[in-house]
């Protein structure tokens, strides 16, 4: 089978949706799939010029998504994270002309929407532009159910990260659900751990900085609640507020607090930290999640999104907070740093819980059971 990823970005380090599409592209090749990629944004030199192809803006999007399905011979279009109006016409145009099939990948929870208003929101600025945005959403209707039920109406198959994500996207976009399909994202590091791995003192986050769905403004705050003077907070990951983030620890007096940047490898991090923190207003099937319990590094996370507990078998594998109760998550961080016992099962579980469940290998044969559900044409 010849498979196109068609992806805003395929820089593996910018992001999970990034990470997940790179793991996916090499897991096919094993299997004996054809793959290529049709991007925007963020090239990645890991993947061979000859199989990819970058978006211009000057030939129109039907031109060169149908160019790149002539010349590879596609049959199986993969969209990733490249929706919205200006590609419907695309994909409508080669699904009707070339007879590919589309499978479309929602990367977040169904409801994305709702919770972006439902959860407060720790900045004045990022409150009044959701508010803005909600009555804009009244007025001229709402665009990212408007991209689901589109994509869904293209689509051969529909992925949703959670089966219980199934009942939500059907309740909310009007459908039957006959084209839904649930398979998670698989762990992006396939090296075997154990959980005698020596370990310090180290409570960490590994995350896009930006506050509007990651408010690692509530990390800071949890941190200083906490008030844990022998162990380290340390955050991996770029983006638009980082400075933001460096000037309110600064303020508010922070110890032990270190900003890294971005890292290619931030398994090095995951190996030998303790503690996985995560507070974020929504996710879809988080990957820092997957990656953290791969590595024994004991989540703690708001329960902002329904997947949080496929992933965590609460107060077994990780912990999980009721949403903006920030004095009960600093009160179970300061808790789980005393109780090395209590940590050290986690860990333990939380590896074993990794490899049964997002291992790439189960994860593949779920996609393989979708692509046998397939009628796929030949390749051109």
């Amino acid at each position: 089978m010849k498979i196109l990823f068609v992806e805003n970005a395929i820089l593996p380090t910018r992001g999970g949706v990034e990470r997940v599409t790179y793991t996916l592209y090499k897991g096919f090749q094993t299997l004996g799939h054809q793959c290529f990629v049709y991007f925007r944004q963020a090239d990645s030199d890991d993947i061979d010029a000859s199989y990819k192809y970058q978006e211009n803006d000057t030939q129109s999007i039907t031109e060169q998504l149908s160019s790149c399905i002539v010349k590879w011979g596609i049959n199986l279009l993969i969209c990733q994270n490249l929706h919205g109006p200006k590609y419907w016409d695309a994909y409508k145009f080669v699904k009707t002309k070339y007879k590919v099939n589309i499978v479309t990948v929602l990367h977040s929870n169904p409801d994305i929407w709702v919770n972006k208003s439902k959860w407060g929101h720790t900045t004045n600025f990022i409150f009044f532009k959701e508010l803005l945005r909600s009555m804009a959403f009244k007025i001229l209707g709402n665009p990212y159910r408007e991209n689901q039920i589109q994509m869904y109406n293209l689509s051969d198959r529909y992925v949703l990260l959670s089966e219980s994500f199934k009942p939500v996207f059907c309740r909310l976009n009007g459908v039957d659900g006959n084209k839904l399909a649930a398979i998670g994202n698989p762990c992006s590091f396939s090296e075997k751990n154990s959980d005698k791995q020596e370990k310090d003192n180290t409570v960490l986050v590994v995350s896009r900085m930006a506050e509007q769905q990651k408010r690692i403004t509530e990390v800071l705050k949890i941190w200083k609640e906490a008030n844990i003077s022998d162990w380290s907070l340390v955050l991996i990951g770029d983006g638009p507020d980082l400075s933001l983030y460096k000037r309110m620890a600064a303020s508010m007096h922070l110890k032990n607090v270190e900003f890294l940047g971005a890292q290619k490898h931030p398994e090095k991090w995951y190996r030998t930290s303790k503690i996985f923190l995560m507070t974020s207003v929504w996710e879809g099937l988080s990957m820092t999640l997957l990656e953290a319990q791969h590595y024994g590094c004991v989540p703690i996370v708001y329960n902002s999104f329904s997947a949080v507990y496929d992933i965590i078998e609460d107060n077994k594998t990780g912990i999980i907070i009721q949403h903006n109760d920030s004095n009960g998550f600093a009160d179970a961080l300061r808790q789980l740093t005393c109780d090395s016992a209590k940590l050290q099962s986690m860990s333990t579980n939380a590896i074993i819980s990794s490899n049964s469940k997002y291992d790439l290998q189960t994860i593949l044969q779920q996609w393989e059971a979708l692509f046998s559900s397939l009628d796929l044409k030949t390749s051109r």
